[in-house]
């Protein structure tokens, strides 16, 4: 089943929305609307925080569905990289369902996190890897704060809109670019913004290994490039180690075009290969909006082109 196009995003600052049509080229964004939001609104914190006022927030939403044609009650959300968290981890096996399947997956989660557990929500999605000379499961888990993630369902739903799916930046690119790594072994996205800059490898399809750095100021001044330089070179000999039989064949960088020369040039250094920018005739989209940055437009259509079984 495909999701339904209308896609919400929402972080510190902003509730942005986006609406997608299937078209003989592959996805057309037909409409865009952005909310700001008061700085405060969220409380501060490294998974994000709380609601302050969830009433307020409501009010935004409700502002919104006023600008938006259609009547929308489902739809998907996007949340920053540092709200919803990503870990892979390797298992023999896991419950299939149920209130097991949870608590096993806290348990491998609270030896590889800085987190309570018990305040967070946990989901994980089981696939197998082969490589090099033996082949493993290995478990996608996504980890955001239970009560964030409750208000956020709370208030859509008050509004009449029920959130199908809720995913980070990091994975809903994924499904945006998967396309292009499609005919390679290997991949790998990279994609930085305000907040800091994630990479995610793709073994055959599969997400093998993903990495969040967290870097202030990074879209305005310039991050120390040493910092940055160890944390690729640390991936690089990570990657080499688990996975020596296998090269990257792509390497891809979205973000804000005012990074991407310098990222460019870091990346290729970083993992000794060539890196290059995600442009619209990359992606399926036949438009791209005359004022919306790629890079959000991107993420939205990722969530926009999944499919649920």
């Amino acid at each position: 089943m495909s999701v339904p196009p209308y896609v919400f995003a929402v972080d510190e600052n902003r509730l942005r929305y986006g609406r997608f049509e299937r078209t003989g080229a592959g996805f057309e964004l037909v409409d865009y609307q952005v909310v700001h939001l008061d700085p405060d609104l969220f409380a501060a914190g490294p998974l994000g925080g709380p609601i302050h006022d969830p009433e307020r927030f409501r009010a935004v939403i409700a502002d919104l569905q006023e600008r938006i044609a259609d009547e929308i009650t489902e739809g998907s959300l996007i949340l920053p990289d540092p709200w919803l968290r990503i870990a892979l981890v390797e298992n023999d096996e896991i419950p299939g369902k149920g209130e097991a399947r949870e608590d096993v997956l806290k348990w491998k989660l609270q030896r590889l996190v800085p987190f309570r557990v018990e305040e967070l929500r946990v989901r994980g999605t089981s696939h197998k890897t082969r490589s090099w000379q033996r082949s493993s499961h290995r478990t996608l888990l996504g980890f955001g704060l239970e009560s964030l993630l409750r208000q956020l369902e709370g208030v859509f739903e008050d509004r009449g809109i029920h959130l199908g799916s809720i995913s980070s930046e990091s994975l809903t690119l994924l499904s945006a670019v998967r396309d292009i790594l499609r005919d390679v072994e290997l991949g790998a996205v990279a994609f930085v913004s305000a907040r800091g800059y994630s990479l995610t490898f793709v073994l055959r399809g599969e997400p093998i290994l993903h990495r969040f750095k967290a870097l202030p100021q990074l879209a305005g001044d310039e991050p120390p490039p040493q910092l940055v330089g160890r944390d690729l070179k640390l991936t690089q000999m990570y990657l080499r180690d688990q996975f020596p039989a296998v090269e990257i064949g792509r390497l891809l960088l979205i973000g804000p075009s005012a990074i991407e020369e310098r990222w460019l040039g870091w990346l290729a250094s970083g993992f000794d290969r060539p890196a290059h920018g995600v442009r619209v005739e990359h992606l399926p989209l036949s438009s791209a909006g005359t004022e919306v940055p790629l890079h959000e437009v991107a993420t939205m259509l990722g969530a926009a082109r999944q499919e649920v079984e």
